[in-house]
């Protein structure tokens, strides 16, 4: 199941996610206002 967070979020905790995507194989969607989102 994918994770979601704000795109305040993800850069606020980059590393924290980047570890979570190689370590655990975790999927994060990006939610942008105004955007569309990235996974």
């Amino acid at each position: 199941m994918a994770i979601q967070v704000t795109y305040t979020q993800a850069r606020e905790n980059l590393a924290k996610f980047w570890d979570m995507v190689t370590l655990n194989r975790e999927t994060i969607i990006i939610t942008r206002r105004g955007a569309e989102n990235v996974a």
